[in-house]
């Protein structure tokens, strides 16, 4: 079970439209915490 959800994401992480996606979630969160710390 757990190799299959590895594969999965290995899978997904090699897809460079989720890749995207993923930075501009963490980008989002960066922008976040800095308007936080203000």
């Amino acid at each position: 079970m757990l190799f299959d959800i590895f594969e999965y994401y290995e899978a997904t992480l090699k897809n460079h439209n989720v890749k995207l996606e993923i930075d501009q979630i963490f980008s989002l969160h960066s922008i976040s915490f800095e308007n936080q710390e203000i």
